[in-house]
């Protein structure tokens, strides 16, 4: 599924996982919360609050490693800023690695790529306080909540990680 719409500063966009109980209940597991909270000129710096499962790459970067998720508490959620311009694309995914390496020429590098993509997600413009990103859901069960908060107050991203760590919806009450 693919979905593109406009966000401007402190709207977050919720990546979670339907899942189902021993008892057959259904429950949303949260994965990743991103948040734009900068812009300037035709960037937009964005915080990646992510379970510590989940990796997130930049497309073309020069690290095509994330950082090592053992260096990460598990099943806790942490802060990654990252500042996109136009054409940028990030790729979310559980185990997400790049590998990169030459073929016997040794002048073009191949890429290979090993762990489960969830979403891609690509800027595809900035303009007066407003990007349009486009988003690709990769994987079966996954929801991706577009919604604004009700309230137009800035987010506090220490409050939210701490109530996604407890288990909480930080949308439950505005932060």
């Amino acid at each position: 599924m693919e979905v593109s719409t406009q966000i401007e500063l402190d709207h977050p966009i919720d990546l979670k996982r339907a899942v189902t109980n021993p008892d057959g209940s259904a429950t949303h597991e949260h994965l990743l919360t991103f948040i734009p909270v900068q812009f300037r000129g035709g960037t937009v710096k964005f915080c990646f609050v992510g379970r510590s499962d989940v990796n997130i790459l930049r497309e073309g970067a020069r690290n095509c490693n994330p950082p090592a998720s053992n260096m990460r508490p598990a099943g806790r959620f942490s802060n990654l800023a990252m500042t996109l311009k136009t054409g940028d694309l990030i790729r979310v995914g559980t185990g997400l690695l790049d590998l990169k390496k030459r073929d016997d020429n040794d002048l073009n590098k191949i890429l290979i790529r090993v762990g489960t993509g969830l979403l891609d997600l690509r800027l595809m413009s900035v303009s007066r306080g407003r990007a349009t990103i486009r988003a690709t859901i990769l994987a079966d069960g996954l929801l991706l909540n577009l919604e604004p908060l009700g309230d137009c107050q800035e987010l506090n991203l220490r409050g939210i990680i701490e109530r996604l760590n407890r288990g909480a919806d930080y949308r439950s009450d505005a932060l």
